[in-house]
């Protein structure tokens, strides 16, 4: 697995507590973000705090909202190269939570220029402690980004009692990275377990499945890329096997190609996936050799109850036969 971390912040705009106080000045370091920092140390965050329209002492409406101006405090970092979304990297945003806390979240956006931005998708806390790690996939229409934006959508409301605490200031944000798993050698006959997290974020149990693809590319080494590569027609391609890791809660049912999650997801809990990954042994030649295997994958969410996962589609659900 290979991390790569911003050179650099461009920007940084942080927020307040929500009755309008500081945040505290060691958690304001937006340089924190440039590398990751494990264990529980509050200069290893940046806490991007809220923007309130108003102060006070006591949160007032919650159905108004009143104070709150629907979003918090912002960074943006820069990373010295180009990020190609197309040899399948995943932007990491990892949060600090140190125990039992409300949800926290961030919106991440994706630039070419640090001007024009593309929203992407939402960082949470929760998923573990003290970091935790949100796994951002880019679309791959982006082609390519160097510039990270997160933007703090902390609700102040869901942490009434904590109006006035001096720790209460959103998501405290102790690293963007862009990860990318790689094998340099992978030989016919290998097999590797990558992992992946997915969060429900919605507020219904939930039924979970993934689908994995992947493609073959080639070094362009005119303009310092890779590129999709296509085997010769009498070279098999399909020589990359996908599963789940034996012992794990996750289970293929049928020939769609989907890998189950075989119990009911909560609300704002996490699953975990491990993906094991086999190159075929026999079948795989010497056309392959110099090349990369990208792999990409989606998860889908549907809610658990009345039957909705076959209603719409789904092959299996937990509780149905095999």
């Amino acid at each position: 697995m290979i991390n790569v971390f911003p050179e650099k912040v461009v920007s940084s705009a942080q927020g307040t507590l929500p009755n309008g106080g500081s945040v505290q000045g060691v958690r304001s370091n937006p340089d924190a973000v440039l590398e990751l920092d494990e264990g529980k140390d509050a200069r290893n965050f940046f806490s991007l705090g809220y923007k309130m329209d108003e102060y006070s002492d006591q949160p007032g409406d919650p159905d108004t909202q009143q104070y709150w101006s629907g979003r918090g405090g912002e960074i943006v970092v820069k990373f010295a190269e180009r990020v190609w979304v197309s040899e399948g990297r995943l932007i990491l945003v990892v949060e600090d939570t140190w125990g039992s806390w409300p949800l926290e979240k961030a919106e991440v956006y994706v630039s070419q220029n640090g001007s024009d931005w593309t929203y992407v998708d939402v960082a949470v806390n929760g998923k573990s402690t003290p970091q935790s790690y949100s796994h951002i996939a880019v679309p791959e229409k982006v082609g390519w980004f160097q510039y990270v934006k997160v933007i703090d959508v902390t609700n102040p409301y869901d942490f009434k009692d904590k109006w006035t605490t001096n720790d209460n200031d959103a998501f405290d944000l102790n690293t963007i990275m862009v990860q990318r798993w790689e094998k340099e050698n992978w030989n016919p006959g290998d097999c590797d377990e990558v992992k992946y997290i997915v969060r429900n974020s919605g507020t219904k149990n939930s039924h979970v499945r993934a689908l994995f693809i992947g493609y073959w590319t080639q070094y362009d080494e005119e303009n310092d890329v890779w590129i999709p590569w296509t085997p010769p027609a009498d070279v098999d391609a399909d020589v990359v096997t996908f599963s789940p890791c034996a012992g794990t809660p996750w289970e293929v049912h049928g020939e769609d190609g989907y890998l189950y999650y075989n119990v009911m997801l909560p609300p704002n809990e996490s699953a975990e996936l491990c993906l094991r990954v086999c190159l075929d042994g026999p079948d795989t030649g010497n056309a392959f050799q110099g090349k990369r295997f990208v792999v990409t994958g989606d998860f889908e969410a549907i809610q658990a109850s009345h039957g909705a996962a076959l209603q719409n589609g789904w092959t299996w659900s937990p509780g149905t036969p095999n």
